[in-house]
């Protein structure tokens, strides 16, 4: 995979699957943080669902990298969604959380 190159990322944690070895955490929140990052926030989000469906418990920084993503992309609603999330699995929001949501604000 390139750099940038989400399908190829997904590509290789699928390929986790079929070799019967499983994503851990760390590869879930490299997965979210990387399609986060390059603006694919819905990816993201379903990433971090995929993670809470693996029966891994995401943590601050997963939240965190939707929230990020979700306010550079400009989606208030998503990032504030993701919010709602994280506080349903008793995670309590971070200054990371708080500056993602007003850099969001800002840019809106």
């Amino acid at each position: 995979a390139k750099l940038g190159d989400v399908a190829g990322a997904t590509l290789w944690a699928e390929r986790l699957g079929q070799l019967d070895l499983a994503p851990d955490k760390v590869s879930y929140t490299a997965l979210i943080d990387s399609c986060a990052k390059l603006g694919d926030t819905a990816s993201a989000a379903r990433w971090l669902d995929a993670m809470t469906s693996s029966r891994l418990h995401p943590d601050e920084i997963a939240f965190n990298a939707v929230i990020s993503g979700c306010a550079r992309a400009g989606d208030g609603a998503a990032a504030e969604r993701t919010l709602a999330a994280m506080a349903a699995a008793a995670l309590a929001p971070n200054t990371v959380t708080y500056n993602s949501l007003i850099s969001g604000c800002a840019n809106a």
